[in-house]
């Protein structure tokens, strides 16, 4: 929790949940939404949160973080992305996961190969 930046998330420790801050709940969701729209925007969030989740593996793999310049002597570096659909409980989502240039960085979130990913609903 110590990158969270204060006022976008509180943790609650006695349940062990995360708060999101009212106002980016409003803004998410501004009124009655359909149950399509509830699906969409969990989808969206699942996204949002495998590619950042992603995103900091690959820099910790790397050492250095996105726009940062590479270290001397570094040989790995930053190689695009490529794009996976997981299948989690609530249906498929499209992901893009961070590539290096050497091919050595494994994810451990979803791996390799890995195409679903169940349970977070739980």
């Amino acid at each position: 929790m110590s990158r969270i930046k204060k006022g976008n998330t509180v943790p609650n420790q006695s349940e062990g949940r995360i708060r999101f801050d009212p106002k980016v709940m409003e803004s998410l969701v501004p009124g009655p939404i359909s149950p399509d729209e509830a699906n969409a925007l969990i989808n969206g969030f699942k996204k949002a949160l495998f590619e950042r989740a992603l995103g900091a593996e690959l820099t910790h793999h790397l050492g250095y973080g996105k726009d940062e310049p590479k270290p001397a002597g570094q040989t790995d570096q930053r190689n695009g992305s490529s794009v996976k659909t997981v299948t989690t409980d609530t249906g498929e989502v499209k992901v893009e996961v961070p590539r290096d240039r050497e091919g050595s960085f494994e994810p451990l979130l979803i791996g390799k190969h890995e195409r679903r990913f169940t349970g977070l609903d739980d």
